[in-house]
């Protein structure tokens, strides 16, 4: 089991890497909620909306059926979103501006030299850290103690509270040293309103190459300060009333709808994760439609603890186009939250919820 689970992992670190933390991935700008019409580019993941520019006749158009959608939701219950979320695109615009204004990089000595961990099998050393065009660089050292082949690999990253894992997997054969790279980009980062963390949480695995069945040679949780403790900051929050709907919240978890629009690839939902508990927390969606027909966006996030992340939720144009969709009306799904790792606790939330979209 353990070994099926290292090598999924795997897979998935590095379809992570290539689709979502990927630099050059997926920029589309939102554009109408109408499917038939896409734009040009948007972060796929991300709460940056500093490239979207609406013209005034887009902005006078959104205004007047925001005022419809929420006219129409004060009569029958529902709330909107889409297009009546753009009456707020200005604000949002502004506050997303200033956001990217504020992105700041932690003041203290840089990281140099930092032991992580130093035990009878291995040696985790970060030597340096820098910044670049595509985000902020760990230069780490590893040295392999055994006469094993050792891979090496993160989990569960926390950079400044919101949760990114970076694709880091190296392999160090027995008795040598590797010289390697742990890369943040500046996308991910821009979730945290930094440049560059300046606190790291993360969960370092070290297991035989040769015997994936094996337990972890090392299996422990640190945090690291590259800039030095003194200049840690607060995890950044996003405030319910800068949300287009507050779907679930209580003293364990959060769930916000912070935008939803249309690009090349379909319809998306960006969500706000905010995980309160001392466990990693899975968030998935299940028995999803759209105007009522079945569409799955096989969407799920797993969220460490005490931390928070954006992620979106993509209703895929093909599975759209397949059900005769050209226009999301409404959408309804439900959400499931868990411990990740404890199959047995009862679920934190498994619940249904659906919205209108707006014309």
């Amino acid at each position: 089991m353990k070994k099926h689970l290292r090598l999924t992992a795997a897979l998935l670190a590095l379809l992570l890497c290539l689709t979502g933390c990927f630099p050059f991935s997926s920029f589309d700008d939102r554009s109408s909620v109408t499917l038939s019409e896409t734009d040009s580019s948007r972060p796929s993941h991300t709460r940056d909306e500093s490239s979207k520019t609406e013209s005034s006749k887009e902005t006078e158009t959104a205004e007047t059926s925001g005022e419809s959608a929420t006219s129409e939701a004060s009569e029958t219950g529902e709330t909107s979103v889409g297009e009546s979320s753009l009456n707020e695109s200005s604000t949002q615009e502004s506050s997303s501006q200033e956001s990217s204004e504020s992105l700041t990089t932690p003041t203290g000595e840089g990281i140099t030299d930092y032991v992580v961990l130093d035990n009878e099998y291995v040696t985790f050393t970060i030597k340096s850290g820098y910044s670049d065009l595509f985000g902020y660089n760990l230069k780490v050292t590893l040295e392999n103690k055994t006469d094993k082949n050792l891979n090496f690999t993160w989990a569960d990253t926390v950079i400044d509270g919101y949760s990114c894992d970076p694709f880091f997997y190296s392999t160090v054969a027995a008795g040598k040293k590797a010289n390697d790279e742990i890369n943040f980009y500046s996308e991910d980062l821009k979730e945290a309103g930094v440049s560059a963390p300046s606190v790291l949480t993360f969960t370092l695995h070290v297991f035989d190459d040769d015997d994936w069945s094996a337990d972890y040679l090392v299996d422990e949780r640190f945090t690291v300060y590259p800039f030095g403790e003194a200049a840690a900051k607060e995890p950044k929050d996003i405030p319910a009333e800068e949300a287009q709907k507050v779907l679930y919240e209580d003293s364990n978890i959060r769930i916000y709808v912070l935008d939803a629009y249309t690009d090349s690839y379909g319809f998306n939902v960006s969500m706000y994760l905010v995980n309160y508990t001392d466990s990693t927390l899975m968030f998935s969606i299940n028995n999803a439609s759209v105007n009522g027909f079945m569409v799955e966006p096989f969407w799920s996030d797993s969220v460490p603890a005490s931390a928070r992340d954006i992620s979106t939720v993509t209703w895929y144009k093909s599975d759209l186009e397949e059900n005769d969709i050209a226009t999301v009306e409404d959408v309804e799904f439900t959400l499931r939250v868990y411990n990740y790792d404890d199959w047995f606790a009862d679920d934190l939330l498994d619940q249904t919820f659906s919205f209108t979209v707006g014309e």
